[in-house]
């Protein structure tokens, strides 16, 4: 390989001209200091077996005490909190419920305080009159529609008549009388029952205007079995239907039924007369009987 560069470098030195014989001069130089460099790689290329068997063997070993003296890693790893961004605070105002009472108050049921009939025999039938007193036991509400149902049954549980009533307007701590006429039936009852009939959510009324009971003065009864008597409402406001009720007791006190009457209306600050027939024949008692009149607005 060196002689054909040598043989190259003659040629082109007996080409070129005598005047740039100094530039091949130096040319000749770095060519020959290549050669020598490609030579020592040449030589290195050219070392013995043994010497890079020898270097293997260091280098195994290196490895070796390398692998012996590692400390044994640890899991150092520390668990950030997450990065997740807290929910960002509404603007809008929440929406509020309805205010509760402090303390709900609890709505009771009405209660019949007395009930009492009478029968009376009419023809092959027999006559039911009855009386009941309905009492209010609420402090906070009235109510605006009572129902109560009055039943008789036979000897041995068979239903002889029934029927539901329906009367309007009790105020907190108030008591309704009713007394009428009930029904007819067909034989004697062995026994007759009143019930409540319980007031819907939409009767109780926590809202509503006072109202001054109605008055009954002037009562008296004549010799054709009549009671009259006179009504007085003090309340500033015209009332609708007026219910009359004539209640009996007995010598002992217990109600033995009664009879009742309605007028249609009464003027604000006004007074009204009634005439009610009682139902008993003087047979039908001794003098020991009494009685009593109420009167109630049915709609105010």
């Amino acid at each position: 390989m060196g002689y054909f560069i040598l043989r190259l470098l003659y040629v082109d030195g007996i080409i070129r001209k005598k005047t740039e014989r100094g530039i091949f001069l130096k040319k000749l130089l770095i060519v020959l200091a290549l050669l020598g460099f490609v030579a020592g790689l040449v030589g290195c290329a050219n070392r013995n077996d043994t010497e890079l068997e020898n270097l293997r063997r260091e280098l195994d070993e290196l490895r070796v005490q390398t692998a012996e003296t590692q400390i044994p890693t640890q899991d150092n790893r520390i668990e950030l909190p997450s990065q997740t961004p807290p929910p960002a605070e509404s603007t809008e105002t929440p929406t509020q419920e309805p205010s509760q009472p402090a303390e709900e108050r609890e709505i009771q049921e009405l209660i019949i305080k007395e009930f009492g009939y009478r029968i009376r025999p009419v023809g092959n039938e027999f006559q039911l009159y009855h009386s009941i007193f309905i009492y209010n036991p609420n402090e906070h509400v009235m109510v605006r529609t009572i129902r109560f149902r009055i039943t008789a049954f036979s000897e041995d549980g068979r239903i002889l008549g029934t029927r539901e009533l329906v009367r309007g307007n009790l105020e907190p701590k108030g008591t309704l009388v009713v007394a009428n006429s009930t029904f007819r039936m067909d034989e004697l009852p062995a026994r007759v029952e009143a019930e409540i009939i319980p007031a819907r959510a939409s009767d109780w009324i926590s809202n509503f205007n006072e109202f001054i009971p109605l008055e009954v003065v002037n009562v008296s009864k004549n010799s054709r079995n009549e009671t009259l008597g006179e009504i007085i409402n003090h309340n500033d406001r015209d009332l609708g239907i007026i219910i009359i009720s004539v209640v009996y007791r007995d010598a002992d006190g217990l109600l033995i039924g009664g009879r009742g009457s309605t007028l249609s209306s009464m003027s604000a600050m006004s007074s009204a007369p009634f005439s009610i027939s009682r139902f008993f024949a003087p047979a039908d008692f001794d003098e020991a009987y009494s009685f009593e009149v109420f009167a109630f607005a049915d709609q105010h």
